[in-house]
């Protein structure tokens, strides 16, 4: 989007944001993110803190993709050596180095172009990225196991309730009384499986919006191509346990009502009772 204002911005007649002066503007820094002339062009390559920067034509139909795909590795200031900007990276201890540094205490360390260190980093980053996004949809699996379990529960103990009450028409009152204590154990009974699933419920709704921030976190390091960002949030990503998406299957164990078909002396034997399903 800032890419897309910048080009709009230079249709208006605009000086050069190095010269201030020449408004034919015809070249784009992608490190600087700068707007400059023909002229400026030129000199911009040969000064030696931007002689290996990449120029693009502003007018191209490639320059925004060409952007939106260029990671910004150099110009990163070096944080013991304020004034000197990082060239390498440092395998052996896992940080960025400013030629400074690289004499002072890395000259027999594991060195490495940050560019490629930097690519290397995008790629693990983007598998746990997707590693994120498997789990994340095996969460949603387990959503649709809870709500088909749920439904399967709603009805299961909404069918019991109606034998009890079918059985209950045809015995005399003294029997109700038995029928109104076998109801309230079979509400103990809805109450445990109803807890359980809502425990289920505000577990995978957790999973599944720890995925989501960590997703969109890592997404914004990527769309921001600062390599700075990748650097300082990599290791706290990289070491982020992804949450199991699999979890206890639910206890399909539970009771139903059987109603009784001999005539024995017991009120439980003559209407029934709760039995295991």
């Amino acid at each position: 989007m800032a890419f897309s204002q910048s080009i709009k911005r230079a249709q208006v007649p605009k000086s050069c944001e190095l010269c201030e002066t020449d408004t034919n503007i015809k070249w784009k820094c992608v490190q600087c993110n700068t707007l400059m002339c023909e002229k400026c062009k030129k000199i911009h390559l040969k000064v030696q803190t931007s002689i290996k920067h990449h120029i693009v034509d502003v007018k191209s139909s490639e320059t925004k993709t060409e952007m939106e795909h260029t990671t910004i590795t150099d110009n990163i200031p070096c944080q013991i050596h304020e004034r000197k900007l990082n060239c390498m990276f440092c395998r052996t201890c896992n940080h960025l180095v400013c030629p400074e540094c690289i004499t002072d205490s890395h000259k027999k360390h594991d060195l490495d172009s940050i560019d490629k260190v930097c690519n290397e980093k995008k790629r693990e980053l983007k598998e746990l990225e997707s590693k994120f996004s498997d789990t994340f949809t095996l969460c949603k699996i387990e959503d649709s196991k809870v709500n088909d379990f749920k439904t399967k529960y709603k009805q299961f103990f909404a069918e019991s309730v109606q034998k009890i009450n079918q059985q209950e028409k045809l015995i005399i009152d003294e029997v109700r009384k038995y029928a109104k204590v076998l109801r309230e154990q079979l509400e103990s009974e809805k109450q445990r499986i109803e807890k359980s699933i809502t425990e289920k419920e505000k577990n995978i709704a957790e999973v599944k919006e720890n995925l989501l921030n960590n997703q969109s976190n890592i997404q914004e390091i990527l769309d921001s191509n600062q390599a700075a960002k990748v650097f300082s949030t990599y290791p706290e990503f990289n070491e982020k346990e992804i949450p199991n998406a699999s979890f206890k299957a639910f206890p399909e164990e539970t009771k139903d009502f059987f109603p009784t078909k001999e005539n024995l002396k017991t009120i439980s034997n003559l209407f029934g009772s709760l039995q295991k399903y």
